[in-house]
């Protein structure tokens, strides 16, 4: 890349950010009073991460500190994480394709995605209440309470926080095994950082060891790759596969060998089912402990202070790792006795 093309990539940077600003500046703070909360829809589009920490367990408080009856709406993805509404409007992941595709990596959608939203819903702008990275600076007031969980990598304040609850979720398993379950998520591309030995996915290689690992300690292995924007958009984009490793036994069994996506109401039926679940990093990893699961997460480089707070938060043991060379030891010294399995 030549310093002419980095400068106009600055510049358009540059561009958007004062555009935002302007945007920002003229847009007051959202005050919905409390008689009015159920005539406004609550919207959300973005990263689910975000969605899963920052926004429903503002609204599951709203709902239950003025027993109101909530309208909603998000991707249909992430739909049956608002077991809370009282009416859900659900649609397509595909929505806004430019997002889906990674080309706009971003936690929440911009105003203008909203825009579009809304001419799709035929709502009136002044009805739909939403987060957006346009107006992340911008204050929402519901009743007397103020979306404060903007910052989802630091320590959740919690005076406006409802834990969720999925507890009544329950699925009939596609397979039939008498051994404790093991859930195993993994990200369908390779994703490496700029720091090359920064990585958050597991390899074929460390697959095969894990499988190994709970086989030995008597556990039925189920498997699971998700769709993962930032790693999508890496420089290492090679696509893992595992069709090879896991479901062609009796000791293991792979979700979605065709690597799409499933409900996350089904996931988490897997989830429920199993002793405590080992993951990369992703949004994958917070539905385990709003399945009240402990999890062992392979972890880049960085702070964890959201996974520490969903901890404190679910009662769930959280222990984050940054090589399988490190994790399996671990593990070794903890599964027999925590969870009650013998070798």
């Amino acid at each position: 890349m030549n310093n002419d093309s980095i400068a106009e990539k600055m510049q358009k940077i540059d561009n958007r950010l004062q555009l935002e600003q302007r945007l920002r500046d003229s847009m007051p703070d959202i005050k919905i009073p409390e008689e009015k909360i159920e005539d406004v829809l609550f919207c959300f589009w973005g990263q689910p991460s975000y969605e899963i920490l920052g926004w429903l367990p503002f609204l599951k408080f709203i709902k239950e500190k003025y027993n109101v009856k909530l309208t909603t709406c998000s991707s249909l993805q992430t739909a049956s994480l608002y077991n809370f509404s009282a009416k859900h409007i659900a649609f397509k992941a595909d929505f806004i394709p430019e997002f889906r595709s990674g080309l706009r990596l971003k936690q929440i959608a911009y105003y203008e995605d909203y825009k579009r939203l809304q001419g799709l819903l035929k709502i009136d702008m002044s009805k739909m209440v939403f987060p957006s990275s346009t107006f992340i600076g911008r204050h929402i007031f519901i009743g007397d309470c103020e979306w404060n969980i903007k910052n989802v990598l630091s320590v959740f304040p919690t005076n406006y926080y409802s834990p969720l609850d999925y507890s009544d979720i329950n699925i009939n398993l596609p397979f039939k095994t008498d051994k404790p379950i093991v859930l195993l998520c993994n990200k369908n591309y390779r994703h490496v950082t700029f720091n090359s030995l920064d990585k958050s996915f597991f390899d074929s290689s460390e697959l095969i060891r894990l499988k190994d690992f709970l086989t030995k300690h008597g556990f039925f292995c189920v498997y699971y790759q998700f769709d993962d924007i930032v790693a999508e958009r890496g420089r290492d984009r090679e696509q893992l596969h595992a069709e090879n490793i896991f479901g062609n036994d009796d000791s293991s069994y792979f979700i979605n060998p065709g690597l799409k996506n499933i409900d996350f109401k089904t996931l988490m039926g897997y989830m429920h089912a199993s002793e405590f679940v080992i993951s990369a990093s992703g949004h994958v990893s917070y539905l385990s402990m709003l399945c009240r699961k402990d999890l062992y997460l392979m972890l880049a480089c960085g702070h964890y202070t959201d996974y520490k707070s969903m901890s404190s938060i679910y009662q769930t043991k959280f222990e984050p790792f940054f090589s399988v060379d490190f994790m399996m030891p671990y593990l070794d010294s903890v599964v027999d006795e925590r969870y009650k399995k013998t070798t």
